[in-house]
Order: structure tokens, then sequence, then C-alpha cells
């Protein structure tokens, strides 16, 4: 499972798209001002969603940042 193409979550991200796109939002204010408790918060949030294919990637690339708090990735990414 490790190595499927989705993630875990239960939730369609495409099913979803609007909701997400709040949390990058939310993502990216957190961000800008380094909040990196509400940082840990969104990204479990997005953990509920499941993405795929580019997604996925993307998602990855989102949740690496947050994991080493790359604050300017994540406003160059979302």
């Amino acid at each position: 499972k490790a190595f499927a193409d989705t993630t875990e979550g239960t939730k369609s991200a495409e099913e979803c798209w609007e909701q997400i796109e709040e949390i990058f939002s939310e993502i990216k204010v957190a961000a800008e001002e380094i909040d990196v408790d509400a940082l840990d918060g969104l990204l479990a949030k997005l953990k509920e969603y499941r993405f795929e294919g580019e997604k996925q990637e993307t998602f990855e690339k989102i949740k690496e940042a947050i994991i080493n708090l790359d604050t300017d990735f994540l406003q160059e990414i979302i």
C-alpha cells in the first residue's frame, strides 16, 4: 500500500476541490506568518483527502515543505 498512486485519505480531492483550495489559501497565510501549529493542523486536514496523479505529487511536495518548514517553497507552490 505504501507504493499506491493515491494517498490514504477517505475523501476524493477531485470531488472536494473547493475545500482543498480553501486549505491551500490557509496554508499560504500560515506560511507567511510562519505559524507552525496552523501548518500542522492544515496538513492534517489535507491528509483526509485522496489525491491522484499529478495532484498527488503536488500534495507530497506541500507535505514535505510543511514538515521542513520551507515557507518560501510553500508560498511558491500554492
